[in-house]
C-alpha cells in the first residue's frame, strides 16, 4: 500500500478566523500503475471534534480496502471547531457547512489534478461516517430541481452515507429529483444518530425519485461493530458503487 500524506488542497477560514490549510491523504495499492482510476473520496466522523481527523480507524481500514480493489482512496481532512463536547444542534449546523465547502473545495483540486493524480474525474464516489456521513449527505442531493446551493457534484457518480443520517433541522438541501445516488448503512441500535433518521431520509428519497439503497445492522450501534460487520459494508459500497457506474457507462453520461 502506498500513502501519500498531506496533500494541501486549499485553504479555508476556521471558526476562530484564521485562514487554515485543508490537506488529504491518498491510498493507492502498490503496483497499481493505471493511468486513470476511480476515485473513493472519505469523511471522517467525530462530531466536528478537532482530536479527531482523516487518519480515523474505520476511514483508513475502508481507504486500504478500496484501494486494493483499484480505486484511489482519498481522506479528506475539513474544519471542525469542538473539543471533547459533542455539537449542540446550533452549533452543529455551522460547521457541519463548512465541511460542506471543504468538500466541494477538495472536489474541485482533485478535478483539477486528476492526471497528476491519476484519477479519473468523471469516476468519483464519496462515503463519509457519522458527521462525514452528514456532509456526504448534503453534497450528494444538493444541486437537484430548486437547490440555490453552489456545490458541484460534477463527476459524482454515487454517495455512501454511514450512520450519519442528519435530523431535520440540519438539512440545508432540499430532497428533490435530481440527488444523486445514496447508500444509506446504519446501525439498529446507534445511540449517537438514531436509526429513524435513516428510515425517514430513504422514505423521502423514495418520494422524490431518487435511486438509493438502504441497509440496517441489527445490533449493531455507532459505528457498527462486530463479526463480519465490515466486510459487509465493504461489499455493500463495492457493489453499490459499481452498479452506479455501469449504468452511467451504458448511458454515456
Amino acid at each position: 500500500m502506498t500513502l501519500t500524506s498531506n496533500i494541501v488542497y486549499g485553504r479555508s477560514t476556521n471558526y476562530r478566523g484564521f485562514s487554515e490549510e485543508q490537506c488529504l491523504d491518498l491510498y493507492t495499492a502498490e503496483g497499481n500503475d493505471a493511468p486513470s482510476r476511480p476515485v473513493l473520496v472519505l469523511l471522517h466522523g467525530g462530531g466536528y471534534r478537532l482530536n479527531i481527523d482523516k487518519t480515523q480507524g474505520y476511514v483508513v481500514h475502508y481507504a486500504r480496502e478500496f484501494a486494493r480493489r483499484g480505486y484511489a482512496a482519498v481522506c479528506v481532512e475539513y474544519r471542525r471547531r469542538h473539543h471533547e463536547a459533542m455539537p449542540t444542534r446550533a452549533s452543529e449546523l455551522p460547521a457541519l457547512m463548512d465541511g460542506a465547502a471543504d468538500l466541494n473545495m477538495a472536489l474541485e483540486f482533485l478535478r483539477s489534478s486528476a492526471r497528476e493524480l491519476r484519477i479519473d474525474p468523471e469516476g468519483m464516489f464519496l462515503a463519509g461516517g457519522s458527521a462525514g456521513g452528514r456532509i456526504v449527505t448534503g453534497m450528494s442531493l444538493c444541486g437537484g430541481e430548486g437547490s440555490d446551493y453552489r456545490f458541484s457534484r460534477r463527476g459524482v457518480v454515487a454517495a455512501a452515507n454511514l450512520w450519519g443520517s442528519p435530523e431535520a433541522e440540519l438539512r440545508w438541501y432540499r430532497v428533490t429529483p435530481g440527488g444523486g445516488p445514496m447508500l444509506i448503512i446504519h446501525g439498529e441500535d446507534d445511540d449517537i444518530i438514531p436509526v429513524g433518521n435513516s428510515l425517514d431520509l430513504a422514505e423521502e428519497l423514495e418520494r422524490a425519485g431518487i435511486d438509493h439503497e438502504l441497509h440496517i445492522i441489527e445490533g449493531a450501534g455507532h459505528p457498527p461493530g462486530g463479526s463480519g460487520i465490515d466486510e459487509r459494508i465493504e461489499e455493500w459500497m463495492s457493489d453499490f458503487f459499481a452498479a452506479r457506474w455501469a449504468l452511467r457507462a451504458s448511458r454515456g453520461t
